[in-house]
C-alpha cells in the first residue's frame, strides 16, 4: 500500500506492508487500517504529550510495561474526573502534580462514586 504525504511543500511516497490473516477489499481494508491508526494515534500522542511516555528512560526487567500500564490507567482516571469542570486533560494532570488534595478528591471521592 503506497501512502502519500505532503509536508512544508514536499511530498512523499511511502510502501506500507502489511500481514493479514484473511483477504479484505481494497475499500475494507482502508477502512480497519484508518480506524486502527486512528485510534492508536490519538492515544499515543496524548500518552506522549501529556505524560512525555517517549522520553521514559526506564530499562530494568518489565519496568516499561509497568509503567505504560500505570500511565494509561492515569490517564483513563484523570478523563472520568469531571470535578475540575472542562479542563483539557493536560491542566488536569498539572493540577494533580501540584495539589495532592486533587488526588485524593480522585481516590477517595470520585472513583467510589463511578
Amino acid at each position: 500500500m503506497d501512502v502519500y504525504r505532503e509536508e512544508n511543500g514536499k511530498s512523499s511516497i511511502t510502501k506500507n506492508y502489511y500481514i493479514l490473516s484473511q483477504q479484505f477489499s481494497t475499500e475494507k481494508f482502508k477502512i480497519i487500517t484508518r480506524e486502527h491508526w486512528n485510534i492508536e494515534c490519538s492515544l499515543h500522542w496524548r500518552l506522549d504529550v501529556i505524560l512525555d511516555e517517549d522520553h521514559s528512560t526506564n530499562k530494568k526487567d518489565n519496568s516499561i510495561d509497568n509503567l505504560s500500564i500505570i500511565r494509561k490507567i492515569v490517564f483513563n482516571l484523570a478523563r472520568l474526573d469531571s470535578s475540575m469542570g472542562n479542563l483539557t486533560l493536560k491542566k488536569k494532570m498539572t493540577r494533580y502534580a501540584l495539589d495532592f488534595t486533587n488526588i485524593e478528591n480522585l481516590i477517595f471521592n470520585i472513583l467510589p462514586s463511578l
